[in-house]
């Protein structure tokens, strides 16, 4: 078995070029841009929806006042999760490194924290169209073609029954089933997307730019109006390089989206020196929720191609 000194001997001799390609460009924080932040003081969350009356019933004169009830939802919950690493390094090898690459605790620990938090973020989005780990206020998937409400039996979807690839056609039927949300009673509410996520994939990105810019309509050899470019003005346009399918794009509407990121304790770096085995040793910890309960902020489509 090699030792330490032997994993790293190659930092003990001199002649290496300075450029040890330990970094890159990073892309800008992501999760932040599709999941509202805050932080929470307990391990868990909890929450709920009331829907009061939503009509009025026509009565004649000295008839007495019908009374409906005022409903309470199921209650959703989330707990925290603890996410923990670190490294070690030997003081030998330490001694021996000739040019002080190796231990880099800060550098390396924030970087493995903030991709930790962005995949641990867009696990929601790759979850969204199955709600295996994440599920909303009715138990079901943050995507959903039958979303139910406290106080009525009728339903509202924000994915379309039959996925739809990234095109007019697709901005046009998410745009359809933003206009046709409901209430916790069934009745209509106004919607209003103004973010587009996409996966970071360039033939999206192109698609997303002709769709949204072109003043005709593109793919298309009819000289009509785009009328995408005139309903659909996003103020933010996400590209997210963490999505495992990148065929798959959603419609948020900032005012509405219930999906958050709240952090329980903010991720904090130790360091200390072992003498028993002679070694300097970092660590990082941190604890977070991911949750939503109300979906109605968001609407998506996962084609394959």
């Amino acid at each position: 078995m090699s030792t330490m000194i032997q994993k790293h001997r190659l930092l003990a001799r001199p002649g290496l070029v300075k450029d040890f390609r330990d970094s890159y460009q990073d892309w800008d924080e992501i999760y932040s841009q599709f999941l509202k932040v805050g932080s929470h003081d307990k391990p868990e969350i909890h929450g709920t929806t009331i829907a009061g009356p939503n009509r009025l019933v026509q009565t004649r004169e000295l008839e007495p006042v019908t009374y409906f009830p005022v409903k309470t939802g199921p209650k959703v919950s989330a707990v925290d999760k603890t996410y923990r690493g670190g490294y070690s390094l030997s003081k030998e090898s330490i001694d021996d490194d000739g040019y002080g690459k190796l231990n880099q605790g800060a550098k390396w620990l924030a970087r493995a924290a903030r991709l930790t938090k962005e995949y641990a973020a867009t696990a929601l989005v790759d979850d969204a169209f199955n709600g295996t780990f994440f599920k909303g206020q009715d138990n079901l998937a943050l995507m959903s073609t039958a979303h139910t409400g406290i106080n009525t039996n009728t339903t509202w979807a924000n994915r379309p029954s039959t996925a739809v690839s990234h095109s007019v056609a697709g901005f046009t039927n998410l745009m359809d089933l933003a206009r046709k949300v409901k209430d916790e009673n069934g009745d209509p509410i106004v919607v209003t997307p103004d973010t587009l996520m996409i996966g970071n994939d360039q033939g999206q990105v192109n698609k997303a730019m002709q769709i949204l810019e072109s003043s005709l309509e593109p793919f298309t050899a009819n000289n009509q109006d785009n009328p995408i470019k005139r309903n659909f003005k996003p103020t933010r346009i996400i590209v997210n390089p963490y999505m495992t399918n990148t065929y798959h794009y959603f419609l948020l509407s900032s005012k509405l989206n219930d999906a958050w990121f709240l952090n329980r304790e903010a991720v904090n770096m130790t360091d200390w020196y072992d003498p028993e085995v002679r070694a300097s040793k970092v660590a990082a910890a941190g604890r977070w929720i991911i949750w939503f309960r109300d979906p109605r902020g968001w609407f998506g489509t996962n084609p394959s191609a």
